[in-house]
C-alpha cells in the first residue's frame, strides 16, 4: 500500500502565468480595435483568475491525496470533508522523470459510478520521498503485467 500527498506545484502556477502573459502580449501587439483588444484582455484576465481560484479553492475538484492498495485505489478530493472515492488501480499514461500521468478508472461502470479521473503530477507536486516510492511502485506494477 502506498499513500501519496499531492500539492499544487509551483511549476503549474508559473506555466499558467507565462501562458496568459504571452497571450496578453500577442493581443496587445495585434492590430485589433481598442474595444476588441480590451474585451479579449478582460476575458483573458477572467480566465487567469478562474484558473488560480481552481488551484487554490477549498471547493476545488483537485485530488489532495491518493492511496494505492493491492486491488483498488482511493482518491481523497480537495475539500477536507469530502468523501473519498474508491477506484480501480491506476493506469500509467506517462511515468517520466518530470511528469507522471495516472488515470484512475471507476471500480464499476454504469449509471451513478464516479467518472475516470486523470491526475497529472508535475515536479514539485510530490515530496521526493513520495515521488520515488510512487515511481518504484509503478515500475514494479509494470513488470508484473
Amino acid at each position: 500500500m502506498i499513500a501519496v500527498d499531492v500539492r499544487v506545484s509551483p511549476l503549474e502556477i508559473v506555466a499558467l502565468l507565462l501562458a496568459h502573459s504571452v497571450i496578453a502580449g500577442l493581443l496587445i501587439e495585434a492590430s485589433l480595435s481598442r474595444c476588441t483588444a480590451f474585451s479579449l484582455l478582460l476575458a483573458l484576465s477572467a480566465s487567469l483568475v478562474a484558473s488560480l481560484r481552481w488551484h487554490y479553492s477549498a471547493h476545488s475538484s483537485r485530488i489532495r491525496r491518493f492511496i494505492i492498495a493491492d486491488a483498488w485505489s482511493l482518491l481523497l478530493p480537495q475539500p477536507p470533508g469530502a468523501a473519498p472515492v474508491k477506484h480501480a488501480l491506476p493506469v500509467t499514461l506517462r511515468c517520466g522523470e518530470y511528469l507522471i500521468i495516472l488515470k484512475f478508472s471507476p471500480l464499476t461502470e454504469g449509471v451513478g459510478s464516479a467518472p475516470a479521473k486523470v491526475v497529472r503530477l508535475w515536479p514539485g507536486t510530490l515530496s521526493r520521498a513520495d515521488a520515488s516510492r510512487l515511481r518504484r511502485a509503478l515500475r514494479a506494477a509494470a513488470r508484473l503485467e
